[in-house]
């Protein structure tokens, strides 16, 4: 049995993943990427930056990501998946929390 502080302590669920690992549907905001400099001002420009929201429209190659970009803009980008193995998700909180049909903290 583990005690209430190991519980507490131990990390029960990964909520980050990269982009190419998520399923359709799926949603979280980019907290990092692993790309060249050119790469990360291409997508910087077309929105896709640290702390943009994004949900995965169509997975495969290319993968669809709609980007929210505030104030009610919204544009779906196509990216390689070379490119998309490389930007770092953190999912939303209710999908993250979700394995197996439990809740993190159940």
């Amino acid at each position: 049995m583990v005690s209430g502080h190991e519980a507490a302590t131990s990390p029960s669920v990964d909520t980050t993943s990269t982009l190419s690992r998520l399923r359709p549907g799926q949603s979280g905001v980019v907290v990092d990427s692993r790309l060249s400099e050119d790469d990360a001002a291409a997508l910087r420009a077309m929105g896709l930056r640290p702390s943009a929201r994004i949900v995965l429209c169509r997975s495969g190659e290319p993968c669809i990501v709609r980007v929210d970009g505030g104030l009610g803009c919204t544009c779906r980008i196509g990216l390689a998946k070379p490119l998309a193995d490389r930007v770092i998700i953190e999912l939303s909180d209710d999908q993250a929390g979700v394995r197996g049909g439990t809740r993190r903290g159940s």
